[in-house]
């Protein structure tokens, strides 16, 4: 991770914290975030957008997602491993190579890292309702956190997974499929505004002995289109929420529905409908510490024009502590990997978290 993201993570944060005096303590807020580069271009499936706030009332959060996505197929590395055992970068001849020898198959090669920082907005309305803000700086700068992540699979026995073959700090995402295909082996790092979101959230009644929020929001086209940080086209979605406290611990269910417009891309090619759960489990450790598991299965934004593996919704494990300081300002960290099991598709195989988040008289 770079210095420059390191700094402008401290200094948004630092503001959140000097925007006291704040509200009574809450807990740091459940999928405040989106750490899959791959659904950057369009609308994130989160939650803080349909927390509870008072008519009147601000709730300001501050998300840095971090992320190492290392995926593809074996038919390429085959390919590019015969013709460059060296650290050379994967070329367009090597895919041309490999859609030749093997026609017909999925493949894909995904290498990325970067982050997403985010300021959310949430004012609280009469009846329970409110209206947010979404604004996403994302950030493709290849940092140099190849190398650490390629020690860390040797040290834990997971092996290289063929990192060793390749520059470190590259950025590359290649798909082909029966349905369409993307080459953008250059061209990526970047950084700049994502696509900015409006939300409404509204109670939707208590059910079954827990309590049930939700949400409709907008997605507009302020990112570069044609990158991963803008699809230049609008989005729709809606999400549910339903919660269940108990002393020490919380259960917590969702469920969305995001429609893209047809005139957005996923770096040029179409995308399709997505639908998303999660299921999310809170222990107390203290009376201002929390434990937070959280599992995402959400449908894979290629589905459109490839199966297989990359074709197939993704597993994504968070886990972390949340802590509430005597200010009221919530801190979040938490880390995650993809889980990747039969008919299990591609999500970044670490991820790191941090959240803020006040609620300034």
């Amino acid at each position: 991770m770079t210095g420059r993201r390191w700094a402008r993570g401290v200094v948004l944060g630092a503001v959140l914290g000097l925007l006291g005096p704040t509200a009574a303590a809450q807990d740091a807020p459940w999928l405040a975030g989106e750490p899959d580069p791959l659904r950057g271009p369009t609308l994130p499936f989160t939650a803080v957008e349909a927390a509870p706030v008072r008519d009147g009332a601000w709730r300001l959060l501050l998300t840095t997602s971090m992320w190492n996505h290392w995926k593809h197929s074996n038919e390429i590395l085959a390919v590019h491993r015969s013709a460059w055992p060296e650290r050379l970068p994967l070329t367009e001849a090597d895919l041309a190579a490999t859609e030749q020898r093997f026609p017909g198959r999925d493949l894909y090669w995904i290498d990325l890292e970067g982050s997403r920082t985010e300021l959310v907005a949430i004012r609280g309305l009469p009846g329970g309702f409110s209206v947010s803000v979404r604004v996403p700086w994302l950030d493709h700068d290849s940092p140099a956190s190849d190398g650490f992540v390629e020690r860390y699979h040797v040290i834990t026995g997971l092996g290289r997974q063929a990192r060793d073959l390749f520059p470190r700090g590259e950025a590359h995402v290649y798909v082909a499929g029966d349905r369409g295909r993307i080459a953008s082996l250059s061209g990526l790092d970047s950084a700049g505004l994502g696509d900015v979101s409006i939300a409404v959230a509204a109670p939707l009644g208590s059910w079954l002995g827990g309590v049930q929020r939700g949400f409709v929001a907008v997605e507009a086209p302020t990112g570069a289109a044609g990158t991963l940080r803008g699809s230049g086209g609008w989005d729709v979605g809606a999400r549910a929420f339903s919660t269940w406290s108990w002393r020490r611990v919380e259960l917590r269910l969702g469920a969305g529905y995001t429609r893209p417009s047809d005139s957005g891309t996923l770096l040029g090619a179409p995308r399709g409908e997505l639908w998303h759960t999660a299921l999310g489990f809170e222990a107390a450790l203290g009376t201002r510490t929390r434990a937070v598991l959280t599992a995402t299965y959400q449908r894979s934004p290629f589905a459109s024009i490839a199966g297989g593996d990359i074709g197939h919704p993704a597993l994504l494990l968070r886990y972390g502590l949340a802590h509430t300081t005597r200010r009221g300002v919530s801190l979040g960290l938490e880390l995650g990997q993809d889980l990747r099991y039969g008919g299990v598709g591609v999500a970044p195989d670490t991820t790191l978290q941090l959240t803020l988040a006040t609620s300034p008289h």
